[in-house]
C-alpha cells in the first residue's frame, strides 16, 4: 500500500540520499570528478539545499511512503 504525504524535516535525510544517487547524470550536479573524490561535500550541499525547501514554505515537497509488505 501507498500513501502520498507532505514531506517533513525528518524525510530530510532520505531525500537527499535519493537526490545525490538518482541524478548522477544530470547537469545541475558537480563534475562527475569532483562528486566521486568528496561525495560528503555533495551529499552536504544538498542536504542545505533541500532544507531551505522546509524553511522556505513556498514549494511543496511529497513523499510516496510505501509499506514494507508491499510486493508490487
Amino acid at each position: 500500500m501507498m500513501r502520498l504525504r507532505l514531506a517533513m524535516t525528518r524525510d530530510l535525510h532520505h531525500l537527499t540520499k535519493i537526490t545525490t544517487t538518482s541524478l548522477i547524470d544530470d547537469p545541475t550536479f558537480q563534475p562527475t570528478t569532483k562528486r566521486k573524490a568528496y561525495p560528503e561535500d555533495s551529499f552536504f550541499w544538498w542536504q542545505l539545499k533541500l532544507e531551505r525547501y522546509f524553511k522556505d514554505q513556498k514549494p511543496t515537497v511529497l513523499v510516496i511512503e510505501i509499506d514494507g509488505q508491499d510486493d508490487s
